[in-house]
């Protein structure tokens, strides 16, 4: 399990990215293919949210299930040194419940979105890139990273709220 444990959050960050390659994949006519696809991978990513959230042991506290990926190291004559730039991931006690969090509020979605008629493969699409950016956002310990995935969380949220955030029709 400790090399399970060292790789989760990348699995949980990757896990949606994978879901809206998959669905981009399909023809827009399958609209039931595609919201069981996105049942599966947001019941796979929640799950894996539970199991980050309460295999946190309290007691040491810090960050766990961490792992660091050096992406990008540049010599040079910078004003700090190289630039160090590494993917660097793990969960706090305040990471942890945010993660489980995301999960259920992800896989709730999911489902309550089987409605949507309009544009359902272009949802999910979008949909699974906000998600991936903030799982991201929310394991990512390096500055760098955390802006990347903050700013990938940005776009697909305007674009559901501006598409599919409002109607024309206001009932009373």
């Amino acid at each position: 399990m400790q090399l399970f444990d060292s790789y989760v959050l990348f699995i949980i960050i990757v896990l949606p990215l994978i879901g809206a390659a998959l669905i981009m994949a399909m023809p827009s006519e399958q609209e039931t293919r595609i919201r069981w696809v996105a049942s599966a991978f947001g019941l796979a990513a929640m799950l894996l949210t539970f199991y980050v959230f309460f295999n946190y042991y309290l007691d040491p506290g810090g960050y766990q299930f961490s792992r660091t990926w050096n992406w990008l190291e540049i010599p040079g004559p910078w004003a700090f040194g190289d630039l160090g730039i590494s993917l660097t991931l793990g969960v706090d006690g305040i990471a942890a419940p945010m993660i489980l969090l995301t999960g259920i509020v992800m896989f709730t979605g999911v489902l309550v979105s089987w409605n949507i008629k309009s544009w359902n493969k272009d949802f999910f699409i979008l949909y699974f890139l906000l998600l991936t950016g903030v799982f991201g956002v929310f394991a990512s310990l390096d500055l760098f990273f955390f802006f990347f995935f903050y700013e990938l969380a940005v776009l697909p949220m305007y674009l559901l709220i501006g598409v599919w955030g409002s109607s024309s029709e206001f009932s009373t």
